[in-house]
Formats: C-alpha cells, structure tokens, sequence
C-alpha cells in the first residue's frame, strides 16, 4: 500500500473501534475527529447543540467553498456480527466493522484530502451526528445537520456529502434523494368488555381503516430520472395497540412513513395526509421526522475528473434513501430565498453524493 491507503486503513480503524451508537459515547468521537481535523490545519471546533464537527480550512477569501460532510454515528449492532464490529479486521484489500461504510470511511475520505490535498478552494467540513440515532427534541425527531445554530455559516458552493451505497461495486453520484415524512396515527375509541363490544368502540378497527385509506388513495406517483423509475412509497413500520383480549381497546397508536420524489413538496404530501385522516374523525395525526427531497445536477466538470480518476463513467441517479444533503439543500434554498441580496454568499448548496463501496 501507498502513503495515502496506509494512513486511510489507520484512521478507518480508529474510527470503527470507538463507538458511536449512542449519544453518550459522542465525545470520544468527536475530539479523536476534531484533532485530526487540526492536526491537517483546519480551524475546527464542536457545536454543542447539534454535536456536529466543524472545520475550515480557508486558502483564498475570493475563491469558491467546498463543503464536505460525513456522519460519525452509525446503527446500533446486532447478534448477526460474525466478527466483533468494534475491533475492524482487514481482509483483501478491505476493512470490517461497524460503520466501515457508513459513514465512517466516508469520514476518512474528508480527513485523508485535508491532510494530503492541496486545495485551491476554502473548505468547510461538517462532521455530523445524529444522522443514524436521531435526536429528540420536543418530541420530534432531528438530525444534527438540522439543528446547527444559523449563526454558523456553513454555506458553500457545491457539497459533497460521501455517503454510503454502491452498485456493481462501482462508485455512483446521487444528483437527488427523496424526501421522507415520519408520522403517527393514534386512533382514539372506547373501552368496553368483549363480550359487550357493542358498548364500545374498537381503537384497532379504526387505525385498520386509517391504514386501508392512506395505502389505498395517498397519492403514489412514479418518477423517472436518467432513464430509471423511482416509485414513490408508503410502509406501516409498527402498531400498538390494547391491553388484554377480552377488553375492546380504546386507543391504538400506528407508526408510518411516507417517502416523495422530487417532484412533490414536503408541504403537499402532509397536507394529503391531513385530509385523507380528516374522514375519520377520532384520529390524532403527528409528525415525528420529516426531510424534503431534492434533485440538483450538478456541474459535468466534477463527473469528467472523477470517471478519470476511477478509469470508468460514474454512475448517476436517486436514492429513496435521505441523509444530511436533504436538510443542506432545504436550508440552501431557505437562505437564497429569505436572502436575495446575499446569493453570493449564501449560495445554493448543490449537493450530491459519492457513494462509498463496502469496506
């Protein structure tokens, strides 16, 4: 190995062997990131409320802004591990363990080109958390790209947010992702004996019919992009509901989420949500996550160099997936739109990804 794969096997070890499921095991993390982004010569420091990273590195004050984004928690393991996920074990020419490919070798590929790259432009890295776990605030559920203070000025030019996928182990550009809209349905009855139900008002059969609605007329279009159909989606992840089998049950609480293309706005699709439940009657709605989709295409220059680094044509396309680059392009576009005057330095994020191969 080279130089450079020598010191990306070393980091991405390190990374994977601190643990990162858990919010209280952030600060471990996050000062091994914040030291290796200041031992490259970056100006970082970490955002409390959000538990985001940040660093800068400034080479020209009128040169263009790259921003370059990551997440460093990852998924909690599971009993399926056949190695220990938290000691990394390298095998061909690759690397195992929880996190090696998302996000944490997304990471290393941030640090490795501020510490080995020359660049001609500033760059602003955004080392996130949150992005697996979730953070709760008031009962809903946030990234931590979401919740950086608008007193830190992240903005940039383009960004590129090296996340985790791959097809036919190639690499891939994601020009665009879909949004997502989290929500829970309580379904409210009344509570009676089972053998008087007459008496009562099933909670179950009326989240039952919330489900037939919204999977019968939520409005499901199909979008098409570089030749490959996207569907939109709808999916019932869990219900609660009941106390005992003799009892009819006065409430009964459903999780379910509603994924859009492009092509549809956060605000419509909650809206047909809204008036779809309206029918019912006795229902609650909330939303507990939510992040709009968005489609940018970005500049050819950017997939030219990268098919001459990688010997091939870079692939293009979606994700049904969402990460950080939803709630940078969201906040881009609330910053050009609130800031007509300033588009120079609030200029639109044009996010996309490049997507990591496993190990």
């Amino acid at each position: 190995m080279n130089d450079i794969q020598v010191y990306c096997s070393r980091l991405l070890k390190d990374l994977i062997s601190i643990p990162s499921f858990d919010e209280g095991q952030f600060p471990r993390m996050q000062k091994y990131i914040l030291d290796v982004l200041r031992n490259s010569g970056c100006e970082s420091f970490v955002d409390k409320t959000s538990g985001c990273i940040i660093g800068r590195k400034h080479v020209n004050p009128n040169a263009k802004t790259i921003l370059l984004s990551a997440h460093f928690d990852t998924v909690a393991p599971t009993t399926a591990w056949t190695i220990d996920p938290l000691n990394p074990v390298e095998q061909n020419g690759r690397v195992y363990g929880l996190g090696s490919s998302d996000c944490k070798g997304g990471i290393v590929s941030i640090l490795a080109a501020l510490k080995k790259a020359k660049p001609s432009n500033n760059i602003v890295a955004v080392i996130t958390g949150y992005e697996d776990i979730k953070k709760q605030v008031s009962g809903k559920q946030y990234m931590g790209s979401n919740l950086i203070p608008g007193n830190i000025d992240i903005s940039a030019d383009i960004g590129i947010v090296t996340e985790a996928s791959v097809r036919d182990e190639r690499f891939a550009f994601i020009n665009g992702m879909f949004g997502k809209i989290s929500f829970s349905v309580k379904a409210l009855g009344k509570q009676s004996h089972a053998c008087h139900p007459e008496d009562g008002k099933n909670a179950i059969y009326l989240a039952m019919e919330a489900i037939r609605i919204l999977k019968e007329q939520l409005p499901r279009e199909n979008f098409r992009y570089r030749s490959e159909d996207y569907e939109e989606t709808f999916n019932v992840g869990k219900i609660v509901g009941g106390s005992a089998v003799n009892i009819v049950p006065h409430e009964c609480i459903v999780e379910m989420e509603h994924r859009f293309s492009p092509k549809s706005s956060m605000e419509e699709k909650k809206r047909a949500i809204k008036d779809l439940l309206a029918v019912l009657g006795s229902v609650e709605l909330k939303y507990n996550f939510e992040y709009p989709a968005f489609l940018v295409e970005p500049d050819r220059s950017l997939h030219c160099l990268a098919g001459e680094r990688l010997g091939y044509p870079v692939q293009e396309r979606l994700s049904r997936g969402g990460t950080d680059a939803n709630i940078f392009n969201a906040s881009a576009r609330r910053r050009s739109s609130d800031r007509p005057q300033a588009l120079r330095k609030f200029n639109l994020v044009s996010l996309l990804i490049i997507q990591n191969p496993e190990g």
